[in-house]
């Protein structure tokens, strides 16, 4: 991760973090169909992020299973002391998809800073096609493995197939009622979870886009909560002008376009002033210009229980059915720091359209979409 921000051994620092977990700490006697979490960190990361909301969340009564997608990841170090590098190739492809010491692509500045929803659709549209032609590492290959780790980790485990020393928390676990979460990469790919298996019972998706497409002008069968960082601070890393729509970074996802914004079980919230890497726990180990640059400069108390009371709240009503009032308590909490994102404007322009065009527009969708 240091490599990507220019500076190899950055985060090495983060060795001495404490936390306030305990390995091997005993499961209560009375436990037993716990709520239960698959998570995935961002691209390029590892299965500690978020150990913060984590912490919460098993705090709270859920047991949450964590994923490293080995070589797309830090590198990944084996029980048995095996080590799975990270894969060189994956940096230089990762800088050619941000167009780094380049030009920004045109496809990407009309998908996050187009002026109409007209042109945000066809640089989306154009990044999805122009990746798939370039058969890029994320989108066309990426995408796959990653939803392939997922199932291949539920089940496994939902078969008993584990170590001796996880056999009694596995037992007390729900493997056919979950939550699937994840940041960034890992968001997009918990989205794909639950467009394709039923035990998907609710999702969560940290400040990820849709790179998996399966979600796009698509309703997503279950409850689903999209927590953003600021999109005015994703465009100006990009070098990019303010939007003129206020918007998220996959408003095209997770609905049908006809009816976009109209769900109460779809929540798209934003975090004002938090960078990308902010909607993690990286806020609490960076201070002064460095934390401003790469989380944000929303404080670090707020980007981190603001997202732990958004996600336990939403899992709460949504996955273990308590009554609370979500999301009203948390926006009055957060009033002027987290902010619903409306995304009726979606389905308003999409009306204005005539049937041959959105027939047209649909068909285009179709074709670079790739079943998994």
């Amino acid at each position: 991760m240091g490599k990507l921000v220019g500076f190899g051994p950055f985060f090495t620092y983060l060795k001495h973090v404490k936390t306030n977990s305990f390995e091997n700490a005993p499961l209560l006697t009375t436990a037993s169909d716990q709520p239960t979490i698959f998570y995935s960190h961002g691209y390029t990361s590892y299965l500690n992020q978020n150990t913060v909301l984590m912490e919460e969340l098993a705090s709270h009564g859920y047991i949450i299973y964590s994923v490293q997608h080995t070589y797309d990841s830090a590198a990944t170090l084996f029980p048995n002391g095996d080590i799975a590098p990270t894969d060189e190739k994956m940096f230089t492809d990762t800088e050619q998809m941000a167009g780094k010491d380049a030009e920004i692509p045109e496809a990407i500045v009309k998908a996050y800073a187009g002026s109409t929803y007209a042109d945000r659709l066809d640089g989306s549209l154009l990044m999805r096609s122009e990746a798939l032609a370039k058969n890029d590492r994320i989108t066309a290959q990426s995408t796959g493995v990653w939803l392939a780790d997922r199932l291949f980790l539920h089940d496994q485990l939902q078969a008993g197939l584990v170590p001796a020393h996880m056999d009694e928390i596995v037992k007390a676990s729900n493997f056919t009622h979950t939550g699937q979460m994840g940041m960034s990469f890992g968001g997009s790919t918990s989205g794909a979870v639950c467009m394709i298996d039923r035990r998907c019972a609710v999702g969560v998706n940290l400040d990820g886009g849709d790179f998996h497409f399966n979600a796009f002008n698509a309703d997503i069968p279950v409850p689903f909560l999209m927590f953003y960082s600021d999109m005015q601070n994703i465009l100006a890393a990009f070098g990019l002008p303010e939007a003129p729509i206020n918007h998220g970074h996959n408003d095209f996802s997770y609905e049908r376009f006809e009816t976009a914004g109209q769900r109460k079980d779809l929540y798209r919230v934003s975090l004002k002033g938090a960078q990308h890497l902010g909607i993690s726990d990286f806020s609490l180990f960076l201070r002064g210009p460095i934390k401003n640059l790469l989380a944000g400069e929303a404080p670090a108390s707020v980007i981190i229980q603001s997202q732990n009371d958004f996600v336990r709240g939403f899992l709460n009503k949504h996955l273990r059915g308590l009554g609370n009032n979500f999301p009203s308590d948390q926006y009055d909490k957060y009033s002027g720091q987290v902010t619903k994102q409306e995304n009726v404007g979606v389905s308003k322009w999409w009306q204005t359209l005539d049937p041959e065009q959105r027939r047209k527009l649909e068909e285009r969708i179709q074709s670079i979409k790739i079943s998994r």
